[in-house]
Formats: C-alpha cells, structure tokens, sequence
C-alpha cells in the first residue's frame, strides 16, 4: 500500500507545486483547487502507476453506519462525498484480485492518489517462503522445495462456500498444464470468524472429490488476528489470493485470471 496526499488550496494556481515535503514514505504536495470539507477525492494507481477503472473506494471505519462508496472512473479518479469532517476515517480500495487494500489515516478536504499492489508485491522476485501447512487432505506431506525443477502455482484460500469459480479457473489451469510441469499447491485456510465460515474436514474432502480436485490442498496453520500462517506469510490481502513460482523456487508474480495462462507459458518454456 503506497499513498501520495495533496492537499489543494484555493490561493494556489493550479500549475504551481508550492511545496514538497517527504515524510515516513508520504509525499505532501500543496497545490491546485481545495476539495470541499465532507469530501475526500483522488486516483487510484496499480502497481505500474496506470489508472485503475471501476475498482471499489469506500469509507470502511466500523464506527460509520452508513458506508460511503463509489466506483473509480475510467481515469482511476474518485470523489467520496458525506464523508466524516471532524476527524480521520479509513478507506478501503477492493478491485479485482488484488483484494482489500486498506488506507488509514484520512481527512475530508484533501487529494489523495492511492496505490495499490497485487499479493505479496514485496515478495515478487525472492525466493518463495515456506508454507505452514497443519495438514494435508489428499497428499502427503511436501514442501516448495520438494518442487524445484516445477512451475508452482500456489492458490491460497480454497473456500468452497464462496469461491468455486476460482477454483474452477486453477482447475482448469492444472488439467491443462500439468503434463508441461506446472503443479499446484491449494492452502484453505479456516478462520475463526463467521465468514467464511469454517468447514469440517469432511466437507472439505467431499469437495475435492466432487469437483475432482486431485492437486495437492493442505489446511493453513491458525494464526492468531489473521486467517493463517501461510496467508499473512504471503501477503494475501483478500482470499483467494494466487502466486506463480518458477523453476528455482522463485516467487515471480500474483497473476490475475486475465494473464494467469500468458505467465504460466511464459515460466514453464524457462
């Protein structure tokens, strides 16, 4: 999660940045027309710094019954307007597959642009850590080092309740591949709250076996204030959060559905 805040102000011409002033990893800019107080508007950028289109930008501090939400515009550019004025409040950005990405810290009146990074950004070209699995429901014990020489993709948060058209998209990516050397690892984590809510061992099992799920699938060990070990671990910001690691045990990206295949192809021809 990266911000940039900038502050407008009326006695400023737009075409002049008055001041920069860099502080713990927050570039303040004063420049440009004011927001109105009851307002907080920016952009919200992807990892690449492009436009991020019709993601989700809502006010989610637990104190505020009604949540303030809108859509960004094809610019990635939004408007909050109701917004809490006599104090800080948190925003929430939820696209796609990068999941919840979360903003404390803000006050009405002020631009913010707001970055988003896919799961486990900081993990992108490390050497993948290891997963902290409880146990395994239909394979033995095995570790991402028992895989090197494979094309991994790890799928993390195997909910059946609520995900089965993910899991149907790594299905069939594993059926289509996997006489080419790609192996996926599912992890289903079972939290201790109420959604999603937990599952027996066997209606996880009855799950595999009716969607004829034959990767291997282990149970995330419990963590206490997140959903599980291998889940913080990665830096899954939402489930189900998906990983690529190559040949060398190399974390290399957290693909979408929309270039899942392209990164696939382009790590098992390595």
């Amino acid at each position: 999660m990266h911000r940039v805040r900038i502050r407008r102000s009326w006695v400023v011409p737009a075409i002049a940045a008055v001041g920069v002033l860099v502080l713990a990893g927050v570039v303040l800019l004063a420049r440009g027309r004011a927001v109105p107080a009851g307002t907080l508007a920016g952009k919200v950028i992807d990892e690449n710094k492009s436009a991020v289109r019709h993601a989700r930008v809502y006010v989610y501090s637990p104190s505020d019954a009604n949540r303030v939400e809108v859509r960004t515009n094809w610019l990635g550019n939004f408007k909050l307007e109701g917004v809490p004025r006599d104090r800080e409040f948190g925003v929430m950005v939820s696209y796609l597959e990068y999941g919840h990405i979360p903003f404390p810290g803000m006050r009405s009146g002020e631009w913010w642009r707001l970055q988003i990074l896919p799961h486990g950004y900081e993990l992108h070209g490390k050497p993948a850590p290891p997963l902290a699995i409880e146990k395994w429901y239909n394979a033995s014990s095995l570790s991402l080092a028992d895989l090197r020489g494979k094309v991994v993709l790890l799928h993390i948060g195997l909910h059946i309740d609520n995900y089965d058209a993910y899991n149907r998209t790594v299905l069939a990516m594993y059926r289509q591949y996997r006489e080419q050397g790609l192996v996926v690892v599912g992890v289903h984590a079972n939290p201790s709250g109420s959604w999603p809510r937990q599952m027996t061992d066997d209606e996880v099992l009855a799950y595999l076996k009716a969607k004829e799920i034959s990767f291997p699938v282990g149970l995330d060990q419990k963590d206490i204030g997140s959903v599980g070990v291998t889940y913080r671990t990665y830096g899954a910001h939402a489930s189900p959060a998906k990983y690529l690691v190559d040949k060398k045990g190399v974390l290399r990206c957290s693909p979408l559905d929309e270039n899942l295949e392209q990164w696939v192809k382009r790590l098992l021809a390595e």
